[in-house]
């Protein structure tokens, strides 16, 4: 009995002893470091010196930046390679034009970090002057040079090369400010992959990007702002005098503005003006011609019908730098220019009957009736297109033109209600001359009239536009 209890003694101390070691083996190695997990970025010293290629001068009372100001911190960045930008703080630098900045970058784990090969951009950051750091890569219109310039010429960057043991970059100002004054003209502007799509007609000032194209199919323009060591641009086409602002075509390639109104003759003192307004006519009824029409010259009258076959002289007696249109050019602009059908028909502005043509890049202003050139009406009550005299001041702003029915004189016998306008064709034989002329109620119009050049009838007045136009 000692040796068996012996032995059982023996069997429970393995037991016991085999269960002892089981559960230390559950518990946990306190000498031992529990494993992290694994970081996602890896620290590298890194010290760069940092330069500011200033602008120069100022404009409009507006400081250009020419160095560190309090506030300013430089941001690195490269997306594929950093874990997240380096921020460099500029404190301690304001006033200087260059200085040196140290810190840690946070490199994505596995990322190549090659000298003389990884590129990153370095860009000047500053919230209270509006910039964040990363380069201007849009285009914005503000209301002068000083607003552009206090919002936006604090968008200094530039990309460099990263090298291990001394890097340095200078930046350049990136935002390029164009003043644009144009007559309702359609500009493109790219950068990158965005566009700028706007029709300009007016004074206004332009925040972009460097290196950013402009492009003005009506102009012939293509410019691209790639020239670091200018700033400020101006593109100007202004309204001559006594024209409309709205552009024209009326042939490929081919532009013209509007006179202002008709073209009117005083006999009395062989005077000559425009109509003071679009709408103005100097006969309204044959008791305004009476019979002694063409001894007016004793009397303050203005007349504003011309025989067809003096065209040409009245024209030169105006100015050199007037024309009228051919009936080939009348017809494009009434049918064939893009959006013609919409562009021009029938109107009554003041009570006047005549026709409205809208400028190749019509933008409809606001406080006024849409404009309706596709409509069709039995009697004059039911045309569409009817504004007051404030209203069509507002569409002449933008550049609509209005013809209004003048009526034709023949011998010295006024005749109402016709829409017809002298063209500079004359037909073979040099005894007829073709016109451009409408109907309001119908809302048509008719390129294949002809009336003898012994009528007279209203001239309205074009210049031509040089659509070459520079940059400067």
């Amino acid at each position: 009995m000692t040796s068996y209890r012996k032995i059982l003694i023996l069997l429970l101390a393995l037991f016991f002893a085999a269960m002892s070691c089981k559960k230390d083996d559950t518990k946990p190695n306190n000498n031992e470091p529990i494993e992290e997990e694994e970081e996602k970025y890896e620290t590298v010293p890194f010290s760069i010196i940092i330069g500011i290629t200033p602008m120069k001068g100022s404009v409009d009372g507006v400081d250009l930046k020419q160095a560190f100001d309090d506030g300013d911190e430089i941001e690195i960045s490269n997306s594929q390679v950093l874990y997240e930008p380096l921020i460099l703080s500029a404190k301690g630098c304001a006033g200087k034009t260059s200085a040196q900045f140290s810190g840690e970058m946070k490199v994505n784990k596995g990322a190549e970090l090659v000298s003389g090969s990884t590129k990153f951009t370095a860009a000047l950051k500053n919230g209270t002057k509006y910039n964040n750091g990363k380069p201007f890569v849009d285009v914005k219109k503000v209301s002068s040079f000083a607003e552009g310039l206090e919002k936006y010429s604090y968008w200094a960057c530039e990309d460099f090369t990263y090298n291990a043991d001394a890097t340095s970059v200078s930046l350049v100002q990136s935002t390029i400010f164009l003043n644009v004054n144009l007559l309702g003209t359609k500009l493109t502007m790219k950068y990158g992959q965005g566009f700028y799509n706007e029709v300009v007609s007016g004074n206004f000032f332009y925040a972009i990007p460097f290196g950013t194209t402009l492009e003005s199919e009506m102009l012939n323009l293509k410019h691209s702002f790639d020239v670091k060591d200018k700033s400020f641009y101006r593109l100007g086409c202004p309204v001559p005098e006594e024209c409309i602002r709205g552009l024209f075509s009326v042939g490929d390639n081919k532009y013209v503005l509007f006179s202002s109104g008709n073209l009117q003759y005083r006999p009395m003192d062989g005077s000559w003006r425009l109509a003071p307004q679009q709408y103005h006519r100097c006969f309204t009824a044959r008791m305004d011609v009476g019979e002694d029409y063409a001894n007016w010259k004793g009397e303050d009258k203005w007349a504003d019908l011309f025989k067809c076959g003096t065209l040409d002289e009245s024209i030169k007696a105006y100015g050199s730098e007037w024309s009228t249109l051919s009936i080939d050019e009348w017809e494009y602009l009434i049918t064939l220019r893009p959006d013609a059908l919409q562009k021009s028909g029938g109107a009554i502005v003041d009570n006047v009957y005549g026709w409205i043509l809208l400028p190749d890049d019509w933008v409809a202003p606001d406080g006024v009736p849409p404009f309706d050139g596709l409509y069709s009406a039995k009697y004059y009550k039911d045309v569409p297109n009817q504004y007051t005299k404030e209203e069509w001041s507002i569409m002449e702003s933008a550049g609509a033109v209005f013809l209004p029915e003048t009526g034709e004189l023949i011998g010295t016998t006024f005749y109402n209600s016709v829409g017809a306008y002298q063209s500079l064709s004359l037909d073979a034989t040099n005894n007829e001359r073709y016109v451009f002329s409408f109907l309001l109620i119908d809302n048509v119009s008719y390129f294949d009239e002809s009336y003898s050049t012994s009528v007279g009838l209203p001239i309205r007045l074009v210049q031509p536009l040089n659509p070459t136009v520079k940059v400067e």
